[in-house]
């Protein structure tokens, strides 16, 4: 179960992420439903609050094809900090892309018990040691739900 003193009762998935950064003092977090088949390229279903140029942009380079956070998340069965892909080429780019767009460098993902469920947490300007701390006690709570 997801902390108690985290109430997610919202009318917007919107609302929940932003309860859910401040609770756990992140700058951002994005939930990401994997889809297979025909749905994945068509209806991705993805909820975020990072800055809209940088979803923009995002968007219109089709980097969901390339993202290794993403493809990390398809790969593993628990909890990663970002720190642990090593991203090549186009992958480099994309990320050095982010930080263009204010995003920091940093950030944990977590794939729920719902295998197509990735919550991912990032901080912009934060330590390493302080995404790992957060992203452990993200896991933890979502470990018990």
């Amino acid at each position: 179960m997801i902390n108690a003193d985290l109430d997610l009762a919202c009318s917007t998935v919107q609302q929940a992420i932003q309860r859910i950064c401040e609770h756990y003092q992140v700058d951002y977090v994005t939930l990401h439903v994997f889809r297979s088949g025909e749905d994945a390229e068509n209806k991705p279903y993805v909820r975020t609050n990072y800055p809209d140029a940088w979803v923009r942009h995002y968007l219109l380079n089709d980097y969901v094809r390339i993202d290794p956070v993403l493809q990390m998340a398809e790969q593993v069965a628990g909890p990663f900090c970002w720190s642990t892909i090593t991203p090549q080429g186009q992958q480099l780019e994309m990320m050095q892309q982010a930080v263009q767009h204010g995003l920091g460098q940093t950030g944990f993902s977590v794939r729920t018990s719902m295998p197509s469920v990735v919550v991912a947490c990032f901080r912009s300007m934060h330590e390493m040691r302080e995404v790992a701390t957060t992203g452990s006690r993200i896991w933890q709570e979502c470990a018990t739900n």
